[in-house]
């Protein structure tokens, strides 16, 4: 139990008391330190890095934000339905079915060009800011467009990860995407996997965009809908 040390009380007799050596951090295994850490609030996790050089390490680096996110941001909920509605969960990445049942309108470009801007504030939406600066999980953006089968037209997305002061950090561009005439009606979707982009990433910017090919009055042009962003944590 440890070494004992005694003195003698007032009344003469002799009490006893036991000094318990400490615990030596190194025999506890990595992994259950992470899993501790990982259920420490964000608040008091940053006074944990004092504790010794060990923890500063781990929560410096991605083990323990990734146990965080595995743990309690299993289900974010943010999607875009031909409105400004988000969808932001944790999944693998893959094909999604087109959800025809669920779209009820869509965002339909005319003949000059049209487009519509949303900005994701992550925070907002509870992202920690923590998660985006160590454990960067990838982040897959996605987009159902189509065009009609009487009119030509031409669809185009940008996608930019900002930084706090809006200033871009990584970056994807699809299209000019041209449908002829009578070659259109099918719902297409667009994908996008940001790997690798660096610390600092607080807003995901869309930018949608199209028009019709052939100057016709009225909504002609491409239309799109679903816009999707899912983060994705490897186990």
């Amino acid at each position: 139990m440890g070494q004992s040390y005694s003195k003698e009380s007032n009344n003469g007799e002799r009490d006893v008391f036991f000094k318990e050596q400490p615990f030596e951090m190194p025999l506890i295994p990595e992994e259950c330190i992470i899993c501790v850490l990982s259920k420490v609030p964000v608040s008091d996790i940053k006074n944990c890095r004092l504790v010794c050089k060990m923890w500063k390490q781990l929560i410096d680096g991605h083990s323990v934000w990734k146990e965080k996110c595995l743990k309690n941001l299993s289900q974010w909920t943010i999607i875009e339905n031909g409105g400004d509605k988000w969808l932001v969960e944790n999944e693998a990445v893959g094909v999604d079915p087109f959800p025809e049942d669920d779209i009820k309108s869509c965002f339909a470009t005319s003949y000059m060009n049209c487009s519509k801007f949303q900005l994701i504030n992550l925070f907002q939406q509870g992202v920690l800011q923590e998660v985006m600066d160590n454990a960067r999980p990838k982040i897959e953006v996605s987009e159902w467009h189509a065009a009609r089968f009487d009119c030509g037209s031409v669809y185009e997305l940008k996608v930019h990860l900002l930084d706090e002061n809006y200033e871009p950090q990584d970056e994807f561009h699809y299209g000019p995407y041209e449908v002829a005439q009578w070659q259109g009606r099918q719902w297409i979707q667009t994908k996008h996997l940001f790997e690798h982009y660096p610390p600092g990433v607080r807003y995901i910017q869309f930018r949608h965009s199209g028009k019709d090919m052939q100057f016709w009055a009225g909504h002609y042009g491409s239309k799109m809908c679903g816009a999707r962003v899912t983060f994705v944590f490897n186990k």
